[in-house]
């Protein structure tokens, strides 16, 4: 953990600076703006969705952000979401005091200055504007919010929203005829909403995510530069976020960008490019002891292990062997993936989780069941195949290193969307409207296989 969590109640009784009942009403005015100024983007680009749809689907997000500032006051002892709130008003403060201060902050050199190495300089700096990627947009409200936990929650979803108007366009456009399914994963579905509304990481490593794949794989389909806008914005912040998610995202990436430029199949590649993952991954322990990418992994589980928490699941302590990460991925695939079950869930927040893992076994059975019905064109969608492998790669190192569930439930909402998106569009056949992303740059020849 990053950050020194403090009492709920040392959150409550930070000085607010403006009258509740203007903050209430500057808020609804905004609302209102903000759903206008959605409604007439959403009409412009005609991705089918009713102004009473998007506006419930705002609402909602809104709903389960103050359920996630409740759960986490009264329950886990305010934890980070409320340190972030807190940290909204401290930079309020510094606002006031010290305008020029309060964006020149923001300059890596000081965390450089007084730490020892780079790694510990960069470390920290990115620690920093984490926080501060937070902090600093809800002290630029806090004139408006007076730091109301409910109140930023509202701005802080207008601008995670995003991330699902983006994605519900780019697969709509590639499976047309499929916007329930699209609605209810990125708009309605609780377990992932909860997650992104509430004031943390999450929901902004969500709308990062939404960048960096519309953006690269609009880049594939058109053949233009990769490294656009989107895509160097979407890397940047999940770097500065989690940086990791970077470090999984790069095989699923690579292998699409291999099989657009070589017309290569979609599992061949996969193969190859996961293959030269795993190798290279255990070739790093040529480095020497504390350099490698097994040795990252060891450490990132040994931390967890050191933490004390509630309930635990097993999990064998990794070694450098190559032979014990083997061993170790059935049991850290199913603690990520089917855990944990409804006998064992403890608590709200469990008994959540262990509905997804249920809902991700009916899923499995569905997706077997109606197997035959879809054409290979569709299986192999790279849109849905590599985000598919992302996901499937993040639960595995999950796996290997938290052995909480409470944390797992968090860690894996990343790669949760791909996983269910894959498994219900497969449901469905395409229809005639349907333009394969893929015939793009194959000239209609793909197969799978």
């Amino acid at each position: 953990p990053k950050y020194c969590v403090k009492s709920a109640d040392s959150f409550l009784t930070f000085p607010v600076q403006t009258d509740p009942g203007m903050s209430y009403l500057f808020t609804l005015v905004f609302v209102a703006v903000y759903l206008y100024a959605v409604v007439r983007w959403n009409q412009k680009r005609n991705t089918e969705l009713s102004w009473a749809w998007l506006s419930g689907a705002f609402l909602f997000r809104i709903i389960l952000g103050v359920a996630y500032g409740y759960i986490f006051q009264h329950y886990y002892n305010g934890d980070d979401t409320w340190y972030f709130n807190r940290g909204g008003a401290e930079e309020f403060m510094k606002l006031q005091q010290n305008p020029l201060g309060f964006f020149t902050e923001l300059n890596p050199i000081p965390a450089f200055v007084r730490n020892e190495t780079w790694a510990l300089g960069w470390y920290y700096w990115l620690s920093d504007l984490e926080f501060w990627l937070i902090s600093k947009p809800l002290g630029l409200i806090h004139f408006i919010t007076g730091g109301n936990y409910y109140l930023n929650v509202v701005f802080f979803n207008a601008w995670t929203f995003w991330g699902s108007l983006w994605l519900y366009r780019f697969f709509l456009e590639r499976f047309p005829g499929n916007q329930k399914i699209l609605l209810f994963w990125l708009f309605f579905f609780p377990p992932l909403v909860f997650w992104w509304s509430g004031i943390r990481g999450d929901g902004l490593l969500f709308f990062f995510t939404a960048l960096l794949v519309t953006g690269f794989f609009r880049a594939l389909e058109k053949k233009t530069r990769l490294l656009n806008a989107s895509v160097i914005i979407g890397l940047a912040g999940l770097i500065i976020l989690r940086s990791v998610l970077v470090l999984v995202w790069i095989p699923a990436l690579l292998a699409a960008w291999l099989q657009a430029k070589f017309q290569w199949r979609a599992w061949k590649t996969a193969a190859l490019v996961y293959g030269a993952t795993v190798v290279l991954f255990f070739a790093t322990l040529l480095l020497g002891e504390g350099r490698s990418g097994p040795d990252f992994v060891i450490e990132r589980q040994r931390s967890f292990f050191e933490l004390k928490g509630n309930t635990r699941f097993d999990l064998d302590t990794l070694t450098r062997s190559p032979l014990s990460f083997l061993r170790i991925a059935p049991q850290s695939l199913a603690n990520t993936l089917v855990r944990p079950h409804l006998l064992e869930a403890r608590g709200a927040l469990q008994w959540m989780a262990a509905g997804e893992a249920l809902l991700f076994l009916l899923l499995l059975i569905l997706f077997f069941v109606y197997r035959k019905r879809i054409r290979p064109v569709w299986d192999g969608e790279p849109t849905l195949f590599y985000p598919l492998l992302f996901a499937l790669s993040l639960y595995l190192f999950i796996g290997y290193t938290i052995p909480f569930p409470g944390a797992i439930v968090r860690y894996k909402v990343q790669g949760e969307l791909f996983l269910f998106l894959y498994l219900t569009l497969h449901t469905t056949r395409p229809n005639k409207s349907h333009i394969n992303f893929i015939t793009y740059f194959q000239n209609g020849r793909f197969s799978p296989f």
